[in-house]
């Protein structure tokens, strides 16, 4: 008798464990490495595009100031961007960027897959590569840009990919 009533003790006890157990949180990714330039560097992510105002006010006079669309990758994993290897004293790459979670690209005229991929894959993951520079001129939005030099799709089931 008393073997069945520890027993149920037992079952009753594990029971309202479970039930009052706190859901196990995931742990946050890992941000990876990345390099500025004169590395090359690929990341993964989704490319959003992003309003911004520019010359002449960059946004402190509205209706003066121009306004144009940039583009940007939500990386899928964050990084943490450091200075390339013996890097010169006098470069503007030095200071370390850590958890960046969106960088600002920018596609020069020719470089494979960029005009195709800029219109149709927002809602894709892609991967691009290129080099990795620090925030310096004023059109750059973000505390780091890349400067692309090829894009390509990796997931898009819409676009059979």
């Amino acid at each position: 008798m008393q073997s069945k009533e520890a027993m149920r003790a037992l079952v009753a006890f594990l029971i309202s464990s479970v039930a009052f157990a706190s859901p196990q949180k995931t742990a946050p990714a890992t941000p990876a490495e990345a390099r500025y330039w004169p590395e090359t560097t690929a990341i993964e992510g989704h490319l959003e595009t992003h309003w911004e105002y520019g010359p002449p006010g960059f946004g402190e006079t509205p209706k003066k100031d121009s306004h144009f669309k940039i583009l940007v990758m939500r990386v899928d994993r964050p990084i943490n961007v450091v200075p390339p290897r013996d890097a010169p004293k006098d470069s503007n790459d030095i200071d370390p960027k850590k958890d960046i979670r969106r960088v600002q690209l920018f596609c020069s005229d020719g470089v494979s897959g960029c005009d195709e991929n800029l219109k149709q894959l927002t809602s894709c993951q892609v991967r691009v590569t290129g080099e990795l520079h620090a925030q310096l001129e004023p059109m750059d939005f973000y505390p780091v840009n890349m400067d692309v030099r090829r894009m390509e799709k990796l997931n898009c089931p819409k676009l059979g990919g």
